[in-house]
């Protein structure tokens, strides 16, 4: 009997392969941007490149994950990665490890049939300025409003 471990492995060993795999995806995470993404192609990487903004797979729990790079750090045991799913408000605990990627995710295919590069200079610029607004608002303004006019007397 196949077991999800053993496709989760497979899939891992055809993306290191250098081709890549595209795969359907489902979940709510990355919405509402994301609600017309059908499928998704992931592509192998060196940990040393991945940037801000950039979408990773990784494994969680038995299963894989796709999210956006929000901050990277060096931990005890290397290099480890914020990360947080767009249409959430918090960022993925535990920090996610080098060896738990498994890989980024190229493009996106849309319900429509189009295809998104997210390797474009448009779309990085994009998925920058979405994690340079998400530390601007826990930053800045961590309330998420506007601050209060001062006090006259």
């Amino acid at each position: 009997m196949i077991t999800n471990d053993d496709i989760l492995d497979l899939l891992s060993s055809a993306i290191q392969s250098g081709d890549g795999v595209r795969l359907a995806v489902s979940g709510r995470s990355m919405g509402p941007a994301y609600a017309a993404v059908s499928e998704i192609q992931v592509t192998p990487c060196e940990p040393a490149s991945i940037t801000l903004g950039r979408l990773v797979v990784f494994q969680r729990d038995g299963r894989w994950v796709v999210h956006r790079v929000m901050r990277r750090r060096r931990g005890l045991d290397g290099t480890v990665y914020l990360t947080k799913g767009d249409g959430l408000a918090r960022l993925d605990l535990p920090a996610v490890k080098s060896s738990d990627i498994k890989g980024v995710v190229s493009s996106l295919g849309l319900k429509d049939g189009s295809r998104v590069d997210l390797l474009s200079f448009l779309s990085r610029v994009q998925s920058v300025w979405l994690v340079i607004r998400y530390w601007i608002g826990r930053v800045i303004l961590p309330t998420g409003r506007a601050p209060e006019p001062a006090h006259q007397e």
